[in-house]
This record gives structure tokens, C-alpha cells and sequence, in this order.
């Protein structure tokens, strides 16, 4: 749906380029986890993803049209969610009228849907909200104006663990069948549940781009006590009284674990080539890889 096509981008031309022949491919329908360490880029993705800044070389294509352009078809499509903004002095019911006007499939009966669940009062004015309430506010108008591609940047940022898992609901909620969500985050748990595809980048390179699916079947996570022997373990973490150890999946590992999004985060940062050529192998028939 959406491509970044050998893209090369710089904030100065005395400063290294945040990317340099980058390239990869958003499809539609699904809920991407964009990962990376402060610095790598996530940010400026997402802005470029939107049309706000322009690649010095290459191109951003947006249904094969240049996202730099910001054609009124390729705005009534896109929303994107800042880290940080400004909320006007207005109530969210009053800020969605204005929207609706630029956003043609405005959905007011889910952004109802929204404040229910995120306990937003709507006679309140945005901006004498706490900064937990008007990212719930502002996460809401973004899935209310029902678009094809939503970008998100440090999302759940300010949210308590109650709201973290409406955070989680409603997004699951809202994202249609041909909307592609993109969601950066240091906030790793708060998306392990929510998303279908992985993305970590760093420092101008992509590291992996794989489906959830294919990291639950191939890999096992488990963890283990001091002394428990790690053989065959891909990847070990120390935790408090033992390891979290990443295995190949196979019979016989006892204790695994759902996944982990953080450890294999730090798996894959530490040996990309070796997690990168083991998932994308073709299974053979037994199911092992």
C-alpha cells in the first residue's frame, strides 16, 4: 500500500543521513511494530511515511503517488499521531467537527465508541486535559477519521496499565481490513498483542520485516534457572533468578512463553543476519526449520 522506494534522507548536509538507500514495503490490513533504538530513525520514518518530510533522493509512493506531494486524496487518507503536540482549547466533540470536514469517511459514531472507552469527558476542553487524556483524545480522533494510513509515534506514552489495555482495544477496533497501522514505540509489551508484522530498523538499515506469525512458529521462548543448560539456545537474557533463552522451535522445551517482544528485540539487534536468514528459511516437512 504504501513504499519507500531507495530512499536517502539528511537533516543537514553536515550531519550523516538518517537513510541511505532505504527501501521497504507497507502492505494493507495490517498492524506493523515499528522498533529501534533512540536515533535510528522510527521518527523520521514516519514523517516521511506522511508526506512531512521529503527524501533527498528516492521516493515515498502512496498507492503510486509521491507521498511528498500531499495530494487532498493522499490527506483524506493519512492521520498520523506525534510523540508530542498541540491540543486546541476546544472539546473533542467540537475539534471533530473540524476534522470531519477534511477526512471524508469521519466516523462519529466510532469516535463515540472511543470516549466511552477511554473515559473521556466531552464537555472538557482538550487542553486543560492531563497529558494521558489528550493522547486518549487525540488517538481517538485519529482512529475516528477512519483512515487508510495510520501512523503512530509513541502512542500509549502517558497511559496508566488501565489504559494501556483500552489503548489496545480500540485500536483493535478500529483498524479496517484495509488500513495500514504503523506503530512506533519503545513501549514494547504495550503492542506484543496488537500487531501482525515486526520492523526493527537501526540506524539506517532494516534489520527484519517478518510476521508475527513466523517468529511464534520457528522460535520458543522459555525461561530457565541459573544452572539449567542454554545448548542450542540462539539467544540468551539474563532475568532476576534465571535466563529468558530463545530457542528453534522443536519438541521437548518445557516452560515457553508467549513472545516476548523486547527480548527478541534485543536478540535480533544483536545478530540481525543470523535471526534474519533463520526466518525467512523455508520450512521443511516435519516443521522444523
Amino acid at each position: 500500500m504504501i513504499e519507500v522506494n531507495d530512499v536517502k534522507f539528511s537533516y543537514s548536509k553536515h550531519q550523516p543521513p538518517v537513510f541511505d538507500h532505504f527501501s521497504i514495503r507497507f502492505e494493507s490490513g495490517k498492524i506493523y511494530g515499528l522498533l529501534g533504538k533512540n536515533g535510528s530513525g522510527k521518527s523520521t520514518l514516519l514523517y516521511l511515511l506522511a508526506g512531512l518530510l521529503k527524501p533527498a533522493e528516492g521516493r515515498v509512493l502512496y498507492k503510486g503517488n509521491d507521498a511528498a506531494r500531499r495530494r487532498p486524496s493522499f490527506l483524506g487518507d493519512t492521520f498520523i499521531v506525534p510523540e508530542v503536540f498541540d491540543t486546541p482549547d476546544r472539546t473533542i466533540v467540537a475539534h471533530a467537527r473540524e476534522l470531519s470536514r477534511f477526512y471524508p469517511h469521519f466516523d462519529n459514531e466510532f469516535l463515540n465508541f472511543c470516549i466511552k472507552e477511554f473515559e473521556i469527558d466531552p464537555k472538557r476542553s482538550m487542553i486543560h486535559m492531563s497529558m494521558g487524556q489528550r493522547k486518549k483524545a487525540y488517538v481517538s480522533l485519529a482512529l475516528a477519521t477512519r483512515p487508510r494510513l495510520l501512523l503512530m509515534d509513541e502512542p500509549s506514552n502517558g497511559f496508566d496499565i488501565p489504559s494501556k489495555s483500552q489503548f489496545r482495544k480500540v485500536i483493535a477496533a478500529g483498524a479496517a481490513d484495509d488500513t495500514t497501522v504503523i506503530i512506533s514505540t519503545h513501549q514494547a509489551h504495550d503492542i506484543e498483542n496488537l500487531i501482525d508484522q515486526i520492523v526493527i530498523i537501526d540506524y539506517n538499515g532494516l534489520l527484519i520485516n517478518v510476521p508475527v506469525s513466523v517468529v511464534i512458529e520457528r522460535l520458543t521462548l522459555c525461561r530457565q534457572m541459573f544452572g539449567e543448560s542454554t545448548d542450542g539456545a540462539l539467544f540468551v537474557r539474563p532475568m532476576l533468578g534465571g535466563n529468558i533463552a530463545i530457542y528453534p522451535t522443536r519438541e521437548g522445551i518445557a516452560d515457553s512463553m508467549p513472545l516476548d517482544l523486547e527480548t527478541f528485540f534485543e536478540a535480533v539487534s544483536m545478530n540481525p543476519v543470523m535471526f534474519t536468514n533463520y526466518l525467512n528459511e523455508k520450512p521443511v516437512e516435519n516443521g522444523n526449520v
